[in-house]
């Protein structure tokens, strides 16, 4: 999944509208740092008491936050990695 497609699914996600970010790696770490708190959330409210449709809904919701946090955090490991410059033997 490319970056720009990454932060679109994301912004949508909180309904945060179309923004332009002019450095791509902060948007990252704001948009991973953003789906940890939903994700906490959701945690939280999944082991409160709830019916077990309410449950599963959750537990659904909670399994598409944690794999775009991953994806993220894996992006930004790639970008971070992408601006080191090579060791020289």
């Amino acid at each position: 999944m490319a970056v720009k497609k990454f932060l679109k699914q994301v912004a949508d996600l909180f309904d945060l509208g179309k923004r332009k970010c002019k450095n791509k790696k902060v948007c990252m770490e704001e948009a991973v740092a953003r789906l940890q708190a939903r994700q906490t959330e959701l945690e939280t409210r999944l082991a409160g008491d709830q019916s077990d449709k309410a449950r599963n809904k959750l537990a659904k919701q909670l399994k598409v936050v944690t794999a775009k946090r991953q994806k993220g955090e894996k992006i930004i490991q790639e970008m971070a990695a992408e601006e080191q410059p090579p060791a020289q033997p």
